[in-house]
């Protein structure tokens, strides 16, 4: 709204004209946090760079949820355990391109074993991957790598059966 000729007002309260606006000299469509690759927008590919998907820390929350339905082994550490089930979880809701659901927990608890009581060689085997896992980036990764795309739309419940069919799986 413009002055009255008449009212007192300050210096810096004055309404300048667009000519009296600095210009900036420089700008740019770009944001900061743009992803710019070879002048290829989007993610970056490659080996273990992963996929993004929305909101992907909830997995978090609901592993907590249903951490009573998590068995463990001998010398298997629950934080270990949801460390890689928040993994494996993170990699199928990401593959669907939406945030973790507990449908995905329940998924990742059955294709790592934890449904049930183990015993021999997938039992040491899953100790081994899944030891001090939320330490290691590279061991998240060497998990996530295990899981491919078959797996990943497999329903939870036939997780568990998968898993117990498949020695290739952990």
């Amino acid at each position: 709204m413009a002055q009255p000729n008449f009212a007192p007002i300050s210096e810096t309260s004055r309404l300048r004209s667009i000519d009296e606006l600095e210009v900036p000299r420089r700008w740019s469509p770009y944001r900061t946090g743009e992803l710019r690759f070879n002048k290829k927008p989007g993610q970056p590919r490659g080996k273990w760079l992963g996929s993004p998907g929305p909101d992907l820390g909830y997995a978090l929350k609901l592993a907590e949820h249903l951490e009573h339905h998590i068995k463990l082994g001998k010398d298997e550490s629950l934080h270990d355990a949801i460390d890689g089930i928040v993994v494996v979880a993170m990699k199928r809701s990401s593959y669907f391109g939406r945030a973790p659901m507990i449908g995905d927990i329940k998924f990742a608890i059955n294709i790592c074993g934890f449904s049930a009581d183990l015993s021999g060689d997938k039992a040491k085997r899953r100790q081994e991957l899944f030891a001090s896992i939320g330490h290691s980036y590279d061991k998240k990764r060497r998990l996530a790598s295990l899981i491919n795309e078959d797996l990943l739309q497999l329903s939870p419940e036939n997780a568990a059966s998968a898993f117990n069919s498949d020695d290739r799986i952990i």
